[in-house]
């Protein structure tokens, strides 16, 4: 049985049927106009019904909270269409976003004519006041990230000058707490989810591209005897990080090569969980998870001070369960803790100079290593280091990349991590190479 819809729901409803009936019949730039008349102008609209509709949800609606959303549940309609439907989704939904980024001034002339007769009225003059702090809403933002993820070009991310928002479009695991939008419809979930799937599997393509070139300039190198030889005669494909080479070669070895020894990440990981299945209390499992941590901490920075501020977080986290059996329940509760510990807690509390001191101290690629070693207990903490570094990149998202060089190393190398760690794309050939072909 299903539920009857409450009027108000009703009317969103009439709405959301009208705008899904028109971006299917019409072209996109006949659907842009058509939000523009009906929410930017405020006036115009040709459907006097759908026009009326609108002034009576306006009318009714609580809070603009209300309103932003479901201004972007309208919005979504459009997008999600031109998503699975147009070919063009690089020029079409950002051309759509920049209707809302270039709101007219009241009393301008707009394409479909003054503002005068109709804009004085009460309802016009609320619906775009309503748009105005739809703009400046989250819900907007997500938008505009989303734009940026389909347009912003490799030049313009390759400019550390600009701000860290333009690199969005590199770093898919942002894309669930960046892009998804707060009332998101099933449809517009698993749409983005499927954005993210596509750009981390393009990006471990070009990984692997990359890698097997190199592999093969250094048998061409050697066997001629000469770089710029070997050069000439493959196609090298292009680093697809923004990490100079041999700081991206670097980066991959550690992932790859052991880092304990003979012993990857992964060895570690495995051992670890191997070790601590034994462990019959959580008390027991936190003692084994410090030494499972500390161990990729070099002495003099651990004895510093973080291996006495890490052991005492690990003691009164979860204190209450201490002589409980650990279970999943109990070891994920402990790890998405601790990334809040050593990454940063939440967008209320923004304290993250523990992580700035270890990426200091550390460098990046041993830092993500550690944080690493976390994520490689279970799948289901992928997750938790998204959402704190999701939270990173919302509060420095208009910060010139250059100015937090901390955190574009720590993306990057986050993105290469999850990639050789979580991608169906095998780079396990890499770790026979020895070296690299230098100038």
């Amino acid at each position: 049985m299903q539920t009857q819809l409450s009027p108000r729901k009703q009317k969103k409803e009439k709405i959301y049927t009208h705008l899904a009936s028109c971006v299917k019949a019409e072209p996109p730039e006949q659907v842009r106009e058509r939000y523009q008349r009906l929410f930017i102008q405020g006036t115009n609209y040709e459907n006097t019904d759908i026009r009326e509709t609108l002034e009576q949800i306006i009318k009714e609606e609580e809070t603009e909270a209300d309103f932003c959303a479901f201004l972007s549940d309208c919005c979504y309609i459009a997008i999600n269409h031109w998503l699975v439907h147009s070919k063009e989704t690089k020029q079409v939904i950002p051309a759509f976003v920049a209707l809302f980024e270039n709101l007219p001034q009241a009393g301008k002339v707009g394409r479909a004519g003054k503002y005068a007769s109709r804009s004085s009225s009460k309802s016009s003059r609320k619906i775009r006041e309503l748009v105005t702090a739809f703009t400046q809403s989250n819900y907007f933002l997500k938008l505009q990230r989303l734009k940026r993820v389909l347009s912003t070009d490799k030049a313009t991310q390759a400019d550390p000058s600009q701000p860290l928002a333009v690199l969005i479009e590199r770093y898919y695991f942002l894309y669930q707490e960046c892009l998804i939008p707060q009332s998101n419809s099933p449809k517009t979930t698993k749409l983005l989810k499927q954005l993210q799937a596509q750009r981390q599997h393009q990006f471990a393509l070009s990984l692997s591209g990359y890698l097997t070139s190199q592999v093969r300039l250094a048998h061409l190198a050697k066997r001629y005897g000469s770089l710029e030889r070997a050069k000439q005669s493959i196609n090298l494909k292009a680093n697809p990080t923004l990490l100079k080479d041999d700081e991206l070669i670097e980066t991959i070895q550690h992932f790859i090569s052991g880092v304990e020894g003979k012993s990857t990440y992964q060895d570690l990981a495995k051992r670890f969980l191997t070790h601590s299945n034994k462990a019959d209390t959580l008390k027991t499992y936190k003692k084994d998870l410090y030494d499972y941590l500390i161990s990729s901490v070099s002495d003099t920075y651990g004895k510093r001070q973080f291996n006495k501020r890490l052991s005492s977080f690990l003691n009164s986290t979860l204190e209450d369960w201490n002589h409980k059996q650990p279970n999943e329940k109990l070891i994920l509760q402990l790890a998405n803790q601790l990334l809040k510990f050593l990454v940063v807690d939440n967008r209320k509390n923004m304290n993250h100079y523990l992580y700035i001191d270890l990426v200091s101290n550390l460098g990046p690629t041993k830092t993500i290593g550690l944080l690493l070693k976390i994520v490689l207990l279970s799948d289901k903490i992928v997750p938790y280091i998204s959402s704190r570094f999701a939270i990173l990149y919302s509060h420095y998202e208009q910060t010139p990349r250059e100015n937090v060089h901390w955190l574009f190393k720590s993306l990057e190398t986050l993105n290469i991590a999850l990639i050789v760690h979580h991608s169906s794309v095998d780079l396990s050939f890499w770790r026979s190479v020895k070296a690299v072909p230098n100038e």
